[in-house]
């Protein structure tokens, strides 16, 4: 049986949700690949140890563009793999084999990169255990000026 986390992610060009439901205060809620896509996405954006009490959480994919550790396509490469990494294995330790496959991670793929001078915007692809998938584009404006 599915659960329900509260949605952020939206659909782009207007294109509705299918696995996303408002409720009557306007806020929503979303399942299945939706909900899986959001937890990665939150994994890997939060900087480790900038939550208290659970001091591995997250990974330095940010820090890493903040640093100005990221010049190009390699380094965008290496570090996202590395942070994926660590967020896939974390949200694996959280699941349950009672979780629906389709909130259970199998993996994420960065399949493309737009580096620019100050941003960068990677392509990432969501895998469930399920087979599901979902694609993002996640711009990064954080890079260090030169």
């Amino acid at each position: 049986m599915p659960t329900y986390d509260l949605h952020f992610l939206r659909p782009r060009h207007g294109l509705p949700s299918l696995q996303g439901f408002v409720l009557p205060d306007g806020s929503e809620l979303c399942t299945g690949i939706e909900k899986l896509s959001q937890r990665f996405l939150i994994e890997l954006l939060t900087d480790v140890g900038s939550l208290p009490l659970q001091p591995t959480r997250g990974t330095r994919l940010l820090a890493e563009f903040r640093a100005g550790r990221i010049r190009t396509e390699l380094d965008v490469i290496t570090t996202f793999n590395f942070a994926a990494s660590a967020a896939v294995s974390r949200l694996q330790l959280f699941e349950s084999i009672r979780d629906p496959a389709e909130e259970r991670i199998a993996q994420a793929r960065l399949d493309r990169v737009v580096l620019r001078r100050q941003s960068a915007e990677l392509h990432i692809t969501i895998t469930s255990r399920a087979g599901t998938q979902r694609s993002l584009p996640l711009p990064i404006t954080t890079l260090a000026r030169a």
